[in-house]
């Protein structure tokens, strides 16, 4: 048996509920408005593949963690190695999203 779950809220009235809307779903995931899903795909298996997925939030912060402790290492190795100054590879932009540099 397949258990659904369902996503409601609560209209300001106190009275009545609704489901939350799939563009709702997707900023709360943080998909980006210009993913399309199939038009074949039913509005229930869209809803569906939406709560079986996980936020990209969390896969941003692992990989941005990630290559900065990659980097720290990578430029303390480098400094060791030479005593002249390196820049570093890459750059932070205002959300925090890591960038490499090509040189």
């Amino acid at each position: 048996m397949q258990i659904r779950e369902q996503v409601y809220v609560l209209h300001p009235d106190k009275q009545h509920w609704r489901l939350l809307t799939v563009s709702e779903i997707r900023r709360i995931f943080g998909i980006p408005e210009n993913f399309k899903f199939s038009v074949h795909i039913a509005l229930w298996r869209i809803y569906e593949q939406i709560g079986q997925s996980t936020c990209g939030r969390v896969f941003r912060a692992f990989a941005n963690e990630i290559a900065r402790i990659f980097f720290k290492s990578n430029l303390r190795e480098s400094l060791l190695h030479h005593q002249e100054e390196v820049s570093q590879p890459f750059a932070l932009d205002a959300d925090g999203q890591m960038h490499l540099l090509m040189y």
